[in-house]
């Protein structure tokens, strides 16, 4: 619950039961009462709905045992209706007491405004917020107005006291997350539960996130809602399995003014860095080229350029081993190369067309190249290169082969460039 809410037991103008599992009726309670900022708590077993006052800050969270029993949550609003209300004095302005309020100028004109009687009146208002009401003044026709003027706006100070993300409901889902179990651009790979803290930041830096995310504090799942689909706010829903595996949702706010939660002791490791697509990593390094480093497997591998797709031709790459303690002894390559042309080079040795195998190595690098003749297409899909396990392998000898053909000869347009 919050503790700073302004009264509670339905009484004092900051607190209505507005009955048992009608969340939105609360919500609307809040949205359209003056005295309300954007917090609110509501018990969705006992109906009572309490808000916290514009000027007393953020949500400050308290549970205790009746607050479990009721099932009370914290949640927050950012818009609000204003009702500013028919003028039938004879004025050109009326003003009503809404504080830290922000409306927009033209919030009062036709299509802007949200009252529902009088929708094509041609009456246009100019408004204007100060720190403790809201005023509408006529700018066409006579003094007065007979419409209920509404309006939807903001809460003007949230981002000096908005939380970085707050609870929405808890034992709650939102049916509409873009994908599940771990899999697809809007779920988390799972790390494991009670890890709330990396799952908000996983859903803060996805650029294909919106603000709504859910996370299991058992099962360690982190789903997120996508960014900018049609009503991309949370569609909150619950079951058995929900409340099992204890979900919650979430909403982040990301204004700029926003001031940064407190550090946690201790103080958590720091988000590891992508694991594919990078130039260095786990004592591998792209000392030349465009083919990158793998460690999505907890082992590092290099692997060519736009792998698993096709590689391209007249390219060059060096992978050396910065760290003489964790350079491998041996290598498992997998290739699916052009034979005789497009090659790798290990310990002064060609290994080219498509092959697996396990090979020990000496050198601090190797090398991968492709010629300029032939494009993707014919140059197949790639290679990777991994660190093998530290157990023992038996190498397989080659068995002895026949030459192999002479290859065709094809037109060089000069030497190489030097690498």
């Amino acid at each position: 619950m919050c503790a700073n809410r302004g009264s509670i037991g339905g009484k004092g103008g900051y607190s209505k039961n507005v009955g048992a599992n009608k969340l939105e009726k609360c919500a609307q309670f809040i949205s359209t009462n003056s005295k309300c900022g954007p917090f609110f708590s509501y018990g969705l077993k006992d109906g009572f709905c309490d808000c916290v006052p514009p000027n007393k800050g953020q949500c400050k969270y308290v549970t205790d045992a009746n607050t479990q029993k009721s099932q009370y949550s914290a949640y927050s609003l950012v818009a609000k209706k204003v009702t500013i209300g028919n003028n039938n004095r004879g004025l050109k302005t009326k003003c009503v007491n809404y504080a830290g309020m922000a409306c927009a100028k033209n919030a009062g004109n036709k299509g802007i405004r949200i009252n529902s009687d009088y929708r094509n009146a041609g009456d246009s208002f100019i408004i204007t917020n100060s720190a403790s009401q809201v005023c509408a003044r006529r700018v066409n026709g006579g003094p007065g107005w007979g419409l209920n003027l509404q309006m939807a706006c903001t809460f003007k100070d949230i981002p000096a006291y908005q939380a970085n993300f707050v609870t929405q409901a808890s034992h709650h889902l939102c049916l509409n997350r873009g994908s599940i179990g771990g899999k697809g651009l809007y779920s988390k790979p799972n790390k494991g539960p009670k890890k709330l803290i990396e799952c908000e930041g996983w859903v803060r830096k996805n650029k294909n996130c919106g603000t709504h995310f859910n996370y299991g504090w058992k099962d360690g799942y982190c789903d997120c809602v996508p960014k900018g689909k049609p009503k991309s706010y949370c569609h909150l829903y619950t079951n058995g399995d929900t409340i099992k595996s204890e979900y919650s949702a979430y909403e982040i706010y990301t204004t700029t003014t926003t001031p940064p939660p407190p550090t946690p002791r201790p103080t958590p490791r720091p988000a590891p860095p992508p694991v594919k697509g990078l130039k260095s990593g786990m004592g591998w390094k792209v000392s030349t080229g465009k083919c990158t480093i793998d460690i999505s497997a907890g082992v590092p591998c290099a692997v060519s350029s736009n792998y698993p797709k096709k590689y391209f031709r007249d390219e060059f790459c060096e992978i050396s081993f910065t760290d003489k303690k964790k350079k491998p002894k041996r290598l498992d390559i997998q290739m699916n190369g052009e034979k005789y042309f497009d090659y790798l080079v290990i310990d002064g040795k060609e290994y080219h067309g498509i092959l697996k195998r396990k090979i020990e190595i000496k050198s601090t690098k190797f090398t991968w190249s492709s010629d300029f003749w032939e494009e993707a297409k014919a140059a197949k899909v790639g290679w990777k290169i991994c660190k093998t396990s530290a157990k023992k392998i038996n190498i397989v000898p080659a068995k002895k082969k026949k030459p192999p053909p002479k290859p065709r000869a094809r037109p060089r347009p000069g030497p190489r460039k030097k690498r």
